[in-house]
């Protein structure tokens, strides 16, 4: 292959790395927190099973979901976003450069032949 379709097609690659999968349609809402998306949990089910719950089960639910509210860690979500933006950068970092070693190699080659 010539180098001009190497070059568009390493080109092309990180472009279209960078730009990931486009969303279909607009989200209208924000996305919801761990957190808040439990705590809408335990009120429907207070609310759908209020009265089929025992004074013990509705406290244990009370308790439960306080604890959410008070609870340090809980919303925080699983973090790693930075190390994955870093591990993409490296692997697109070592695509290209085995790329272009590559290509450098497949050169090398083609002028050994045509010698």
């Amino acid at each position: 292959m010539s180098r001009k379709i190497w070059s568009v097609l390493v080109v092309s690659s990180l472009v279209l790395g960078l730009v990931g999968p486009l969303p279909a349609e607009e989200v209208a809402d924000r996305p919801v927190s761990l957190r808040a998306q439990a705590e809408r949990a335990a009120e429907r089910v207070a609310d759908d099973l209020g009265p089929a719950l025992s004074d013990l089960e509705r406290r244990d639910l009370e308790n439960r979901s306080q604890a959410l509210r008070t609870d340090p860690v809980a919303g925080q979500g699983g973090g790693g976003g930075g190390s994955m933006l870093l591990m993409t950068l490296i692997g697109t970092a070592l695509s290209a450069g085995m790329a272009y070693y590559f290509m450098k190699k497949s050169q090398e080659q083609t002028a050994s032949f045509r010698r």
